[in-house]
């Protein structure tokens, strides 16, 4: 006899793992006939869904492997660099867990924080009086926000990496993962 729970567990399973094969199957031979953005996008919240509980536990050395790394997301639109991606997954997994577990705490270092959030505030400051932050990846008239993508995340990465101490056992895997990850651009 099986245990109640554990069966419950495996209905549940089966209940959402046909359902999303059958609909991964019917996108998958959407994407063989005619590719576009929109399968790529769903194939790929698909596979960001099925693999989040490997994000949730492992997001901080995902985070540091992904700011060294020089590949490019290019099923998202405007093909955002890795660490740009990265950065937002790991810092809003911080962020949740923070609300969830009051012992989570960021790093508090208002020496670094508040000349950073200044620098910002007067990047948005700016880019409000110059006419916006444009891009034209996502149908916008004015270009040029990239720049500013790429500060606000830089911010973001900032306070994902404040999300919590580095274990001193684990400081040389975190400094491999950073350098190793940018091997790839050398073998141009």
């Amino acid at each position: 006899m099986t245990n109640p729970a554990q069966a419950m567990r495996m209905l549940v399973t089966y209940a959402i793992c046909i359902p999303l094969a059958i609909f991964m199957g019917f996108t998958m031979t959407e994407i063989g006939n005619r590719p576009d953005y929109s399968n790529l996008f769903v194939v790929a919240i698909v596979a960001a869904f099925l693999a989040s509980p490997i994000f949730i536990k492992w997001h901080y050395p995902i985070l540091l492997f992904g700011i060294g790394c020089p590949m490019y997301i290019f099923f998202l639109k405007g093909s955002p660099p890795s660490w740009q991606v990265v950065t937002i997954l790991s810092l809003g997994i911080s962020i949740v867990e923070r609300a969830i577990n009051s012992d989570r705490r960021f790093i508090s270092a208002p020496v670094m924080t508040w000349p950073l959030l200044y620098t910002v505030a007067m990047a948005y400051f700016t880019a409000q009086m110059t006419g916006g932050i444009g891009l034209h990846s996502i149908g916008g008239g004015v270009g040029g926000g990239q720049k500013y993508i790429a500060l606000f995340v830089g911010l973001g990465m900032y306070f994902a990496l404040t999300s919590r101490k580095i274990p001193k056992e684990k400081r040389n895997l975190y400094v491999a993962l950073v350098f190793l990850a940018g091997l790839p651009a050398f073998y141009q």
